[in-house]
């Protein structure tokens, strides 16, 4: 069987970008697993200094998982990892980096 494959990144992998996102969000080729209401999927936010850059917990809709963020104090290579968990039931685990670049 196949297993949740991600389809979509907002900001992309390898992406630069001037205007900071309020979330981040995946998409997968598939509905990923909530147990109990609990999700088991997480994301993870980090400057290049290795602060946190993520706020509050992952929100999964379907297929998407999100989570909010706080603005950068530096510019740089940002790097997201995600522990996702498929339909049925097989965790997928990776991270993708883009770089944020505001104009002066």
């Amino acid at each position: 069987a196949a297993h949740a494959e991600l389809l979509k990144s907002s900001p992309a992998a390898r992406s630069i970008i001037a205007t900071w996102p309020t979330s981040i969000s995946l998409t997968f080729g598939e509905k990923l697993l909530v147990l109990g209401g609990k999700t088991v999927n997480s994301i993870s936010v980090k400057d290049s200094k290795g602060a946190r850059l993520d706020r509050g917990s992952a929100k999964v809709v379907g297929a998407v998982i999100s989570i909010s963020t706080v603005i950068p104090s530096v510019s740089g290579k940002i790097s997201v990892s995600y522990r996702v968990v498929s339909n049925d039931g097989h965790p997928i685990s990776s991270q993708y980096f883009f770089t944020y670049k505001p104009k002066k």
